[in-house]
């Protein structure tokens, strides 16, 4: 059984698919599974995700034979998993290779801790970073000039 179970539900995510899958099986951390829960797709999200499950083990591929809506899908994809931690992740984010080792040592040097994550970036689309306002703790967009992942301060 692996230490994490990596729930990616998804609908028609054949243009970032393939990013997600390999920012993710390139961590460092390498105890986990990836599921994989299509609700459906019409596009080449299929044949991506039947791929990367002939390339790696730990990708394991589900297709609803029906659209079940998105908290269904979420629902679903971590009712399949094994491992005893488990983390969604959205099929159009991106992960830094060391992302996955700081969340479960984190977790594990702290038994207290129920949830881990570290920083976030937003990205534009040729992963460059977006600028970052201090005074908001937002991302700001340069075409629209609109603030994005706005903080909380305390």
């Amino acid at each position: 059984m692996p230490k994490l179970s990596i729930g990616i539900p998804v609908f028609n995510g054949q243009e970032l698919l393939p990013e997600l899958l390999n920012s993710l099986l390139a961590q460092t951390f390498r105890d986990f599974e990836i599921l994989i829960c299509d609700n459906a797709s019409s596009d080449r999200t299929p044949h991506i995700c039947r791929k990367y499950e002939r390339s790696d083990s730990r990708v394991h591929y589900v297709r609803n034979q029906r659209n079940l809506g998105a908290v269904a899908n979420f629902n679903r994809v971590f009712e399949l998993s094994t491992a005893p931690l488990f983390k969604w992740a959205a099929h159009d984010d991106l992960y830094h290779e060391t992302y996955l080792d700081a969340c479960v040592r984190l977790l594990e040097e702290n038994p207290d801790v129920i949830l881990a994550h570290t920083g976030t970036a937003f990205i534009d689309e040729r992963g460059e970073m977006l600028p970052f306002e201090h005074e908001t703790g937002s991302f700001i967009d340069p075409n629209s000039q609109r603030r994005i992942g706005r903080t909380c301060r305390a």
